[in-house]
């Protein structure tokens, strides 16, 4: 993975209209969550289609016909199921790209159909540079998430997840992670878990 070691990072914020410098994934989670479920990766120092520079977007894992599952996006719009600005203003700050993780489609257990859900994932290495402590280096990043309910148990419900790591550990405070939580109440596989809406 390529790693950024200026104050600002190129196309940190996707100003290139592209994944230039990030590195990603794809997969299906048919045997599982975890490293076992990414099934193709895209190095953040390769061209596209294998790498990222210069992509624009990236497809989800072994769908037919093709679907894009990460993209980059540049027009502002509104999001179809959670009503919110594609490309936002946070605290008076007007965002101009973003990236879209994710798409409609899935999959249905079946013998003669893919089984699993579809992951993906992006991610930027940064070395960050020395600085005094009366001026710490700073990073914000923003997002908005919405997730399906497919009414199976906890553990199998769509999740994200963010993850900000030093050499040595995860920093848990910048970490978030939410899923839809349920009661667990159907046999492992099946569909029509209760969803726990006072948790949720």
């Amino acid at each position: 993975m390529f790693a950024q070691i200026q104050a600002c990072p190129a196309n940190i914020n996707f100003a290139q209209n592209s994944l230039t410098h990030w590195f990603a994934y794809t997969g299906n989670n048919k045997a599982g969550n975890g490293p076992t479920a990414i099934m193709q990766t895209y190095d953040s120092s390769t061209l596209a289609p294998n790498g990222t520079i210069g992509a624009k977007t990236i497809y989800e894992y072994n769908l037919n016909p093709v679907v894009p599952g990460i993209q980059v996006i540049t027009a502002k719009g509104t999001d179809l199921y959670g009503g919110f600005p594609t490309i936002p203003t946070i605290n008076g700050y007007q965002y101009n790209y973003a990236i879209l993780l994710g798409s409609t489609s899935v999959t249905h257990s079946s013998s003669s159909g893919t089984q699993g859900g579809y992951i993906r994932g992006i991610s930027y290495k940064i070395n960050v540079p020395l600085s005094p402590t009366t001026q710490p280096y700073t990073m914000t990043y923003a997002y908005a998430m919405v997730l399906e309910n497919g009414t199976h148990d906890s553990y199998q419900q769509p999740k994200f997840s963010a993850t900000l790591t030093t050499n040595d550990s995860v920093i848990a405070c910048a970490s978030p992670s939410y899923f839809l939580p349920t009661f667990n109440d159907v046999a492992p596989g099946q569909i029509g878990a209760t969803l726990d809406t006072a948790t949720a």
